[in-house]
């Protein structure tokens, strides 16, 4: 086998360059998809979260027997109709400045290092509390006295509804990408065959048969190669002529 057998066609090389072009343009599209759509899923999250904190601290007061003095004035029924969610499990804590604990989760505003000097309120984290990640805020609330409130969620229901979102969005741009494979390949087979039929016809032409090739193209440069070969083909054709007559008068003056 020849080196040139070995060698991609035209056609091959053409079809890998724009398809290899398509497939990274996908690529970098549903990854910005992606990142839009978690980053704009992950703001309302977080609304919901700061709108939850703020309902617990409207029902902390004071109460100078209670530990820090402040208690939370929620029943366990109103607890659960203010921190309701039908898929996920919120949590919440409540502590004062010193960093007494008035109600809640133990443990949950530790998770979110309050009282360094670099946090800004409300403050976001996503760490894994009672065995589950979490995602949660901590706000300043200055009344009746500065208290921390921290609330989390769960994530569970969220990164399941940020997967089948990216899967419909994902799932089009899929489809399309198909398309525009097949659309390219057969784009490029239909604009080549013209040369391709141009080779075939120039394998099976007998060597003295040196008439101009016929191509018939849409495209400019394959038309210009036509010419360009029919041209070297009319120059054969006079140099042989021009021989045959040279040979021919060498033969009459020998004779």
């Amino acid at each position: 086998m020849s080196d040139a057998g070995r060698l991609p066609t035209l056609a091959q090389r053409l079809i890998r360059h724009v398809v290899g072009i398509l497939v990274l343009t996908w690529l970098i599209a549903g990854c910005g998809i992606v990142w839009v759509a978690a980053l704009l899923m992950q703001r309302a999250y977080d609304r919901g979260l700061v709108e939850d904190a703020f309902l617990v601290a409207e029902r902390v007061a004071s109460d100078p027997a209670a530990n820090g003095g402040l208690i939370l004035k929620l029943t366990p029924e109103e607890l659960r109709s203010v921190l309701f969610d039908t898929t996920e499990s919120i949590y919440f804590s409540v502590k004062n400045v010193k960093g007494d604990f008035i109600a809640g989760h133990r443990g949950l505003a530790e998770l979110a290092a309050l009282g360094t000097p670099d946090i800004v309120l409300p403050a976001f984290f996503e760490k894994d509390f009672l065995g589950g990640r979490v995602r949660a805020v901590t706000i300043l609330c200055s009344e009746p006295v500065p208290i921390y409130v921290t609330v989390g969620q769960t994530t569970r229901e969220r990164d399941a509804m940020l997967v089948r979102l990216a899967a419909f969005m994902l799932a089009p741009l899929a489809l399309l990408l198909v398309v525009l494979v097949f659309g390219v390949r057969r784009l490029v087979n239909t604009d080549l065959a013209p040369l391709e039929k141009l080779e075939r016809d120039l394998l099976r032409r007998d060597t003295r048969d040196l008439s101009p090739v016929q191509i018939r193209s849409g495209v400019r440069d394959f038309v210009r190669l036509g010419d360009s070969f029919n041209a070297l083909l009319a120059t054969i054709r006079r140099a042989v002529a021009a021989q045959r007559e040279f040979s021919g008068n060498i033969a009459h003056e020998l004779r």
